[in-house]
C-alpha cells in the first residue's frame, strides 16, 4: 500500500487550501487579491471564508485573520524534516518550529508521494481555540529553491572581527542544537561606518557569523578569523533566526601579533609548557602548534610563539617556532655601569635557581653550591635603588678559572649593570664587578712564611694571637707577581673569612700596603706618671758565664712594675686581656699597676729603684690586648729611708 492510499487523497479538510499551481511567496505579496480568492474557494475551512489580511516582515509571510478570534490562520513556508506513513512534520523557515500536518491536507494537485526531507512547502498554521497544539494546513508543494531562507541587506563591506567564533561543542547535530549552544559557537563583525546596503539605507553596525560562514585563503588554506582582522563580507538577514549574518567573508589584512619568547620548560606525549620571557606565565602548548613538525622539540629549546586564547579563556601558545641557542633573553639592560656597595653579602646554597626565573641550563650551574641572596645599594636615574643579585650576577676576574665567583662583603664598593628582568618586573644587579674592598672588618698583618710549591702562606696578624693562612694567588692573578708579593715580611691588608674545608678563619683578599704602614702596638701619649714598686736587677749586672739567652731575657724582660692613679689611665688605654684572655681591666685597676720593661726606659742606663717617681707612656699590644708603660724616665728618685714621699703632681 503506497503511502498516498494510506493516509488517503485530499479532498479537502479542515482549513481549506489555494488550488492551481503553487505561487512564490514574492508573487503572493504583489497579488494579494488573487491569494484571497485562492484562500476563499475552499468553502469547507472557515478562516478561508474570513477577509485575510497579508504582510511581509524580512521575507516573513503570514495571513491573519480580522475578526481577532482565537481561532485563526497564518500562511508560512517551510521544509519537510520527518515523514510517517499518514503524516509528516515541516520545519517553518521563519521560525524554529515545527508542525504537524496530515497528507489529506495537500493541495494543488501534488500528493504524498512527491515528499522527501527537504521538501520546500507553503502552508497555513491552524490553532484551535481548545488550546491544542498549532498544527499545519492547507499545503502546497513548491519547487525547489523557491524558499529563499536569507535576505540581502548589502554587499561588500568592510568591517573587523570583534570576536572570534568558537568551535562546536554539542554533537548532537543541528537540527537539536538550542539557541545558546548556537551564540556560542558564532563571532560578530563590526562594520566599518560610512556604508550603505542595497537599499541606499546605512548599513547595520553589526552581523554574526561562524566558521562556516568564511572563504578560504588565496592558498587554499582555510581561514581562521582573529580578533581586529580587517574582513570584508555581505550581510544577509536570515529568517529562522531573524539575525543580521555576515556572510562570505574574506581576509584583507591579518592582525600583526607580537610573537613573544621563552624557554620549553616541560615536555609531555603531545603537549607541553613554556616559560615565558615577556610575562610571569607558563603557556600551554600542543605539539601540533608546531611551525614546522620535521624537527623534533626538546625541554630547553628556546621559542617564539603566539600568545591566544583557547576555548575556556586560557592563554595558549600557538605557531611556534625553534630559535638559535642564546636568543632568548629573561632579562633587559637598563643604561650603562653604575656603582653602588654591597649591602648584604652573597649566601651559599645547595639548590639552584632564581625563585621565578628561568630553568638553569647545565652550562649555567656552577660547582653546586649556588650563591644567592645578596643586595647591592646603588643610585640609578635619581632613585635609590637596593638591587638584589646572585652568583651568576658575578662577572669573574680575568685569569679566573670559572668555578666560583669572587667573594663580595659587606661595604665593599663594585659596578653593576642594572637589568629588567622581563618576566616579573623586577630589578637586578648584573656584570657585578669588584672595584674596591670595603673597610668594614678589614685586618692587617705581616707575611711570615710563604711556599711557591704549595702556594699556601701565612700571616701575623695585628688584631689576634693565632697567625692565618692565605692563598699566595690572592695577591695577584699572575703566579709569578703573586710569589713576589708574597715574600716574607710584606705588610698586608685583607679580610678573614671560614675556610670551607676545615671551617678554620683564612685570610682573603689580600692587598698589598706600604713598608711602615703595619703596627702591632698602639702608643697613648701622656705623660701619665706613677712610681716604681717593684724592680728586679738589670741585665747589664749580668754574669759573664751565663748563656747568651738568658741575659738577652734579663736584658728584655720586665724590669718592674708601676703603681699608678689607675682610673685615668687605664680609662685612655681602653680594655685588656689577662693570661687566659679574659678581660683583665677590673682586676688591674684594681691593683692600678702596669709592667715596664729595660727597653721601655728613656735611659737605658738608669737604675730605677723602688720608691722612684716616674713618667711614662701607654702601650697597648694590639695581638694580646695587653698594657705595658714604655718611655719611663725618672722624675724624683726614692726617699730617704723612714721618709715617704708623696707622688708629684702632673705638669
Amino acid at each position: 500500500m503506497s503511502r498516498s492510499d494510506r493516509g488517503g487523497r485530499p479532498s479537502g479538510g479542515r482549513g481549506g487550501g489555494p488550488a492551481g499551481r503553487p505561487q512564490d511567496p514574492g508573487a503572493m505579496l504583489d497579488d494579494r487579491g488573487a491569494d484571497r480568492r485562492a484562500r476563499g474557494q475552499d468553502s469547507r475551512s472557515g478562516a478561508g471564508r474570513a477577509m485575510q489580511n497579508v504582510h511581509n516582515d524580512g521575507g516573513y509571510v503570514s495571513v491573519s485573520s480580522p475578526s481577532g478570534g482565537s481561532e485563526g490562520i497564518t500562511r508560512q513556508e517551510g521544509f519537510v524534516v520527518t515523514l510517517r506513513d499518514a503524516y509528516a512534520f515541516v520545519q517553518s523557515a521563519d521560525s524554529e518550529r515545527q508542525y504537524f500536518f496530515h497528507y489529506s491536507e495537500i493541495r494543488g494537485g501534488g500528493s504524498s508521494r512527491d515528499l522527501r526531507n527537504g521538501t520546500e512547502l507553503m502552508f497555513d498554521i491552524f490553532e484551535p481555540r481548545n488550546g491544542d497544539k498549532p498544527t499545519a494546513v492547507n499545503i502546497t508543494i513548491l519547487p525547489r529553491g523557491t524558499i529563499k531562507m536569507e535576505v540581502d541587506i548589502a554587499v561588500d563591506l568592510r568591517g573587523s572581527i570583534h570576536k572570534e567564533p568558537k568551535e562546536r561543542r554539542d554533537e548532537r547535530g543541528p537540527d537539536r542544537r538550542d539557541k545558546k549552544d548556537i551564540l556560542l559557537m558564532t563571532g560578530r563583525i563590526k562594520t566599518c561606518p560610512g556604508q550603505s546596503g542595497l537599499g541606499g539605507e546605512p548599513a547595520p553596525d553589526s552581523a554574526v557569523f561562524g566558521i562556516e560562514d568564511t572563504v578560504n585563503l588565496e592558498d587554499g588554506s582555510p581561514y581562521k578569523p582573529r580578533t581586529e582582522d580587517e574582513v570584508l563580507f555581505d550581510m544577509v538577514f536570515v529568517r529562522a533566526t531573524r539575525q543580521r549574518r555576515a556572510v562570505r567573508v574574506r581576509l584583507v589584512k591579518a592582525k600583526v601579533d607580537p610573537r613573544e619568547t621563552g624557554i620549553v620548560s616541560a615536555l609531555k606525549d603531545s603537549f607541553g609548557f613554556i616559560q615565558c620571557c615577556d610575562r610571569e606565565e607558563r603557556l600551554f602548548f600542543h605539539c601540533s602548534e608546531m611551525a614546522d613538525r620535521r624537527g623534533a622539540l626538546r625541554e630547553g629549546d628556546e621559542v617564539d610563539f603566539i600568545v591566544e586564547k583557547d576555548r575556556d579563556g586560557r592563554n595558549v601558545g600557538r605557531a611556534i617556532r625553534v630559535l638559535p641557542a642564546g636568543t632568548v633573553s629573561f632579562d633587559k639592560v637598563l643604561g650603562e655601569d653604575v656603582a653602588g656597595n654591597v649591602e648584604r653579602e652573597l649566601r651559599a646554597s645547595k639548590k639552584g635557581g632564581r625563585s621565578g626565573g628561568p630553568p638553569l641550563r647545565d652550562d649555567m650551574r656552577g660547582s653546586g653550591r649556588e650563591l644567592f641572596g645578596g643586595l647591592i645599594a646603588c643610585e640609578f636615574e635619581g632613585q635609590q635603588l637596593r638591587l638584589p643579585f646572585e652568583g651568576e650576577d658575578v662577572d669573574l676576574p680575568a685569569g679566573s678559572r670559572g668555578e666560583e665567583p669572587p667573594a663580595f662583603l659587606k661595604g665593599d664598593g663594585v659596578s653593576v649593570k642594572v637589568v629588567l628582568h622581563k618576566p616579573s618586573g623586577r630589578k637586578r644587579a648584573t656584570a657585578v664587578r669588584l672595584v674596591k674592598f670595603g673597610k668594614e672588618g678589614r685586618e692587617q698583618g705581616v707575611v711570615t712564611r710563604s711556599k711557591e710549591g704549595t702556594g699556601q702562606g701565612q700571616i701575623r696578624c695585628c688584631d689576634r694571637q693565632e697567625p692565618l693562612p692565605f692563598n699566595i694567588g690572592d695577591l695577584d692573578s699572575d703566579p709569578v707577581a703573586a710569589a713576589a708579593a708574597a715574600a716574607v715580611g710584606t705588610e698586608v691588608e685583607f679580610n678573614v673569612v671560614e675556610s670551607r674545608g676545615d671551617g678554620r678563619p683564612m685570610a682573603v683578599r689580600l692587598e698589598r700596603l706600604p713598608a711602615g704602614t703595619v703596627s702591632f702596638e698602639t702608643v697613648i701619649d701622656g705623660p701619665f706618671r706613677g712610681k716604681v714598686v717593684n724592680c728586679v736587677p738589670s741585665g747589664a749586672g749580668a754574669s759573664p758565664r751565663q748563656p747568651q739567652a738568658k741575659k738577652k731575657a734579663m736584658r728584655e724582660g720586665p724590669a718592674g712594675l708601676i703603681a699608678i692613679d689607675g682610673a685615668h689611665v687605664l680609662e685612655a688605654a681602653g680594655p685588656s686581656q689577662g693570661q687566659n684572655g679574659d678581660s683583665g681591666g677590673r682586676g688591674e685597676a684594681a691593683r692600678a699597676e702596669l709592667p715596664f720593661g729595660w727597653s721601655d726606659q728613656s735611659e737605658r742606663a738608669a737604675v730605677l729603684r723602688k720608691g722612684d717617681v716616674v713618667s711614662f707612656a701607654v702601650v697597648v699590644d694590639r695581638p694580646t690586648k695587653t698594657r705595658r708603660a714604655a718611655r719611663v724616665a725618672l722624675v724624683a728618685p726614692a726617699p730617704a729611708a723612714g721618709c715617704e714621699a708623696e707622688l708629684p703632681s702632673e705638669a
